[in-house]
């Protein structure tokens, strides 16, 4: 009777199979098909849908299948643990959860990778995350301490048992054992016997995949065709996309102003080209991967960016991009940001992504193009501290040197704190273009050359507080080529020595603005107190240093900041109290318009308690009810979120202003060598403009009842100083 009943479960699968894989190769044969005639950008995105579709597996259906029922499987372990992850925004968090759902997670993630799963397996899988994620919680001096759980895989074994018989209950796995080979995640295959997942399991899984499939929109990758221009939220990029401009939006209005729109779609009209010298980078990475990732190699010349393994995908995948021409969709995020939507790789990643993607257009470098390539080359080579003219004479003195410059490897040689893949694409352009006769103004360049903001949220904070201490410090007011720029983070390292003693002040000296830069940043965030203190201590256990000092170096930074740039306190005090005011008056959403129409918002739900987390996995359990609003998040979030719906504001009206091709990375605006200057004054004029023509802080107070702030320290700074600013953005 058992060898009747484990044929037809054999053949039942069997049969399961085929009609899958049927189905995943009717959307192929429809994409090769395809492939064959795509003459226009509707006939590429028919592809990606497809090719999305394809995507979608037993993976994400199990996914979708926990999300609906978690929250009903039997308790079978009872109590809760404590772990610790890490928010969406790089914060360390620590959380209580259900053991029980926890271990489902696990156990279904078993079945879900193995297609069957056991005793041995699932006690392991147990036993591995307990003792790797698990904490007690008890009180050591008024402080919550936490303390690791050790369990045993013997220990763990009954509970597997447990879970096993449930899931045949359920139907998940079948009576039976089956001996058969199993692949372990270490990549190794075992032969063991094992419940396998059962036919109605399959069906229930197949039947979510053709949902999910339904609803999936186009994969984002560069496109060969020019994207269609957007026309409302739902409209844009091509027919039957998917995708909606403003990612995560919960919106019934479809309108989006005039303004946003064209910036949207001049910048995905922009076509790219990979850089050769890029690809030949990335050939050298991939081929010296092993050699690389050692540690002495890692420590000597790379970042820890460019050699984890979403790097050494990168290097991979920009491979298959040799020789082609494409566009990048857009969209927009909640705040008004823009972002190209070509999967991993964009011009907006990494230092390899920003290099690798150059115009596909070849522009006559005309009157100041040399002079506009000279500066990006000082810039990316490591030189953007020095004054503009001390930039351009480096060059000078350094010309042989930078023009044998020929491989990455021989820029971390020869330019130490070079942005690497951009100073490689820098010397190899600048180089190809000395090698060309004729006069200079006549010779063309596709040569991307960005100008970066100086900490821009501090420069729009400083333009909103009025602080003048604060726009002094990130280059908003008057200067000259031949002036020094000023370096925020070097001032806040030498104000915090002021405020140290001791061995604090010793690695505050020794480390200077390295240290400082990340305060800096993550204090204009809304970064608690202790976030900082705790980056301070990430930070020194990196260079091995003494961590005990961290709380003093912490206190220090947040004096000097508060001493430097106000602004930032100012603001993110005064925003997150009105929240906070607004919040228990019973607001939940806020929302503002930008000066070229932009409806932003923020809002945060508390939903983690409708999270079940385990390793690098997590389910959101759905029909849990409305999530309660976040007030401290919301709270918190409120200054940074309101600062880069002005900053992505800015960029818009600069994209919109320019007559010519930009390329836009938040904070750092890039444009052909012959429109350099031209970006450059559009630069300051929109900023003078986006704090001048628009009161968007009194907007957002307006909008939630709330008095707008009067500074305590306002000062006399206005934007429109920025107008007669070299360093703004340089």
């Amino acid at each position: 009777m058992n060898a009747i009943v484990n044929t037809t479960v054999q053949a039942s699968n069997e049969q399961v199979q085929q009609q899958v894989q049927q189905q995943v190769l009717s959307f192929v044969s429809n994409t090769v098909s395809r492939s064959l005639q795509v003459d226009d950008v509707n006939g590429e995105i028919a592809n990606l849908i497809d090719e999305a579709k394809n995507a979608i597996g037993r993976f994400e259906a199990t996914d979708e299948w926990l999300a609906d029922n978690l929250k009903d499987l039997p308790v079978i372990t009872q109590g809760s643990v404590y772990i610790m992850y890490q928010d969406n925004r790089g914060f360390n968090q620590v959380k209580e959860q259900s053991i029980s759902e926890s271990l489902w997670l696990i156990a279904t993630k078993q079945l879900q990778y193995h297609m069957s799963v056991n005793y041995d397996l699932l006690s392991t899988a147990f036993t591995n995350w307990v003792n790797d994620n698990c904490y007690t919680r008890y009180e050591k001096l008024g402080r919550d301490e936490y303390e690791r759980v050790v369990v045993t895989i013997d220990s763990m074994l009954p509970t597997a048992k447990d879970y096993l018989a449930s899931m045949q209950v359920m139907g998940l796995i079948s009576e039976n054992l089956t001996r058969k080979i199993v692949r372990l995640q270490a990549g190794n295959n075992i032969t063991a016997k094992v419940y396998e997942i059962t036919p109605e399991y399959i069906d229930k899984l197949n039947v979510t995949i053709d949902g999910l499939r339904e609803k999936t929109p186009m994969k984002c990758a560069p496109l060969k065709f020019q994207p269609e221009d957007w026309t409302d939220m739902s409209h844009g990029v091509g027919e039957h996309a998917g995708l909606k401009l403003v990612a995560r939006a919960k919106v019934k209005n479809q309108q989006i102003a005039q303004p946003v729109l064209d910036a949207v779609n001049k910048l995905q009209a922009v076509q790219f080209m990979v850089s050769p010298a890029v690809l030949e980078a990335a050939k050298d990475m991939t081929m010296n991967k092993s050699l690389f990732k050692q540690r002495e190699y890692k420590e000597r010349f790379f970042s820890d960016k460019e050699v984890n393994e979403e790097a050494f995908d990168s290097y991979s995948d920009l491979l298959a991009l040799a020789g082609k021409k494409f566009y990048f969709p857009v969209t927009l995020d909640t705040r008004g940001r823009m972002y190209y939507r070509g999967g991993a790789l964009t011009p907006q990643g990494t230092d390899f992504c920003k290099a690798a993607f150059q115009f596909a257009e070849f522009k006559a470098l005309g009157e100041h193009g040399f002079k506009a390539t000279c500066l990006h080359v000082a810039n990316v080579c490591g030189r953007d501290k020095d004054s503009l003219n001390n930039r351009i004479r480096w060059v000078q003195d350094n010309w042989e040197l930078i023009i044998g410059t020929e491989t990455h490897r021989e820029v971390r040689k020869n330019f130490k704190g070079a942005d690497v893949f951009q100073a490689l694409v820098a010397c190899v352009e600048l180089k190809r273009l000395s090698k060309l006769t004729g006069d200079w103004k006549l010779r063309t360049s596709n040569l991307v050359c960005h100008q970066d903001g100086t900490c821009n949220g501090l420069q729009h904070m400083a333009a909103l507080t009025g602080d003048r201490a604060t726009a002094e410090a990130v280059n908003c007011v008057a200067s000259t080529a031949e002036d020094q720029p000023s370096d925020v983070y070097g001032i806040v390292a030498l104000g915090a020595e002021k405020h140290a003693v001791g061995i604090a002040l010793e690695l505050i000296k020794l480390h200077n603005r390295d240290m400082a830069k990340n305060p800096v940043m993550v204090t204009s965030y809304g970064a608690t107190e202790s976030t900082i203190k705790n980056n301070i201590v990430s930070y020194l256990t990196k260079k091995r240093a003494d961590v005990t000092s961290a709380d003093d170096i912490g206190d220090a930074y947040l004096q000097s900041i508060s001493e430097t740039a106000g602004a930032v306190t100012q603001l993110t005090d005064a925003l997150s109290t009105r929240v906070q005011f607004a919040i228990a008056e019973g607001m939940k959403k806020f929302t503002w318009r930008t000066a070229d129409g932009f409806l932003a918002a923020t809002k945060y739900d508390d939903d983690e308690a409708m999270v079940v987390r385990v390793g690098t996995f997590h389910t959101r359990k759905r029909n849990m009810g409305t999530a309660p609003l976040d007030a401290r998040k919301t709270a918190q979030a409120m200054a940074p979120n309101f600062v880069h719906s002005i900053d992505a504001t800015h960029c818009r009206m600069v994209v919109v202003g320019c007559n010519h091709d930009l390329v836009t990375v938040h904070d750092s605006i890039g444009s052909h060598a012959c429109t350099y200057f031209k970006t450059a004054s559009m630069i300051r004029e929109k900023f003078a403009l986006v704090h001048n023509c628009y009161d968007a802080l009194g907007d957002v107070c307006e909008s939630m009842g709330q008095p707008i702030p009067e500074f305590p320290r306002k000062g006399d700074y206005n934007a429109r100083e920025a107008l007669e600013s070299t360093y703004i953005f340089s």
